[in-house]
């Protein structure tokens, strides 16, 4: 870098005394011929003096300008290289006392973009190690399975118990791909929302029949409590339904059985907030901040059947404050967990 300064700074070095040089010609071009002729030892000394005292000067104001604009460009621009290249280090490292303040937004700019990206790779990496994770699993064990069965070691009398198990695995690796898809789409930008007049009271009876129905093998009350016979609300009714059934099986993943989850609503002024309820495990303080984070998945060894690779919260957030509201979650160990998202009431 500094090569480049110096080759710069002697660019602009010679610009200026051909800049003083033709000053001095148009000065000259103005003098009497004649008058020129008959002084030309004192003119000549008159002339260099001016040079000299021109090219001083402009070599220190082309200094300036220098120092002033170049080398913070070219700092910049170097910051600017190493964040493109993946050398998130310099974030740490550069000093923006190095550049004016006439370049200290565009420094910010740089370097809000780089925290970005910096961000986006660590989720990125997060990603591919969950979802590594989360496919190895359920492959293995239907491999593992249907070699057993292939060779003799599971008899023929069971058979149909560990085709059940595998049939099991692969509504896993389903699910996956699905909370893949979402992502994708969410990812993409084609997160608009088509806000209609709905009656949230008649999805959430529906997307709790639809569970049920769904989840008929546990043993658990998925009951609602709605403030009102009728609540119509502006939202995209598909997007909210995938709020709910994420919300919900959220729940019966880490509630234990004969346990209880109440889908409820209250009326405030003009919103209406939807409440999933459970009385589960509870998140940790430490927790609570980083569930409706990409990729971010608790303690593997706590929850029920725990499943996904991290997205659904994430999801779930999203599309809520696509509809300009809020989700807010309150919680406590062993004591369960209350996830609240608002609705604009018509």
């Amino acid at each position: 870098m500094r090569n480049s300064l110096h080759a710069k700074f002697m660019l602009s070095y010679v610009t200026t005394g051909v800049f003083s040089v033709i000053v001095i010609l148009l000065v000259t071009h103005f003098f009497d011929i004649n008058y020129i002729v008959e002084h030309s030892g004192s003119l000549t000394l008159y002339i260099l003096c001016v040079f000299i005292f021109l090219y001083i000067v402009s070599f220190f104001i082309l200094f300036f300008i220098f120092q002033v604009l170049l080398k913070p460009i070219d700092k910049l621009s170097d910051h600017s290289k190493s964040v493109a290249s993946g050398d998130f280090s310099a974030l740490d490292e550069y000093d923006a006392k190095v550049v004016s303040s006439s370049f200290r937004s565009l420094s910010d700019a740089i370097n809000s973009m780089g925290m970005e990206l910096k961000e986006k790779e660590e989720d990125e990496r997060a990603f591919l190690k969950n979802l590594s994770h989360d496919f190895r699993t359920p492959l293995t064990s239907i491999k593992g399975y249907i070699e057993a069965m292939a060779d003799g070691t599971i008899p023929v009398s069971e058979h149909e118990k560990y085709l059940r198990i595998v049939l099991k695995e692969t509504d896993v690796l389903n699910n996956l791909a699905t909370s893949l898809t979402d992502f994708n789409k969410w990812s993409r930008f084609e997160n608009e929302i088509d806000l209609k007049e709905i009656d949230i009271n008649s999805i959430i009876t529906g997307v709790i029949y639809n569970t049920k129905d769904l989840h008929s093998n546990i043993s658990l009350n998925i009951q609602s409590v709605f403030c009102e016979e009728k609540s119509i609300v502006y939202a995209d009714e598909p997007k909210i339904i995938k709020v709910l059934n994420s919300l919900i099986e959220n729940a019966i993943r880490f509630s234990p059985n004969n346990t209880e989850i109440t889908i409820s609503t209250k009326k405030e002024k003009d919103k209406l907030y939807v409440s999933v309820a459970d009385k589960g495990m509870g998140i940790s303080e430490d927790e609570k901040d980083k569930i409706f984070d990409k990729f971010y998945k608790s303690d593997k060894s706590r929850g029920l059947e725990k499943q996904g690779i991290g997205l659904g919260l994430a999801i779930v957030k999203d599309i809520i404050i696509a509809h300009g509201e809020t989700i807010e979650v309150e919680s406590a160990l062993n004591e369960g967990s209350v996830f609240t998202f608002s609705l604009k009431l018509v």
